[in-house]
């Protein structure tokens, strides 16, 4: 099941494989005038690709990062609420504690 962004309900990716398909075949080529209208690719050096690739890893330790905080914040809030009410150990429990539990 795939939901793409703006669309409101999920759909099975086979039927959108199809759709595509369906509208590929009944879209007639392009002329030879369509194609040499066309802009033509840039030649990539070798430096465009470093600075590509350094881009995606820096992309991707970013989000690695958030998720990272992510996890320890939600670890933090977890642990705070486990040693609350019924579930808190015996061990946690101070003698001036009960008197007001």
């Amino acid at each position: 099941m795939v939901r793409r962004p703006g669309d409101a309900n999920w759909q099975y990716a086979s039927v959108l494989r199809a759709r595509i398909e369906r509208s590929a075949r009944q879209a007639p080529p392009p002329t030879q005038a369509q194609l040499q209208a066309q802009p033509q690719p840039q030649a990539i050096t070798h430096a465009d690709s470093l600075v590509t690739a350094a881009r995606c890893m820096s992309d991707a330790l970013r989000s690695a990062m958030a998720v990272v905080d992510h996890m320890n914040a939600q670890a933090a809030r977890q642990q705070d609420e486990r040693r609350r009410g019924r579930c808190r150990r015996e061990s946690d429990r101070h003698p001036d504690d009960v008197a007001f539990e």
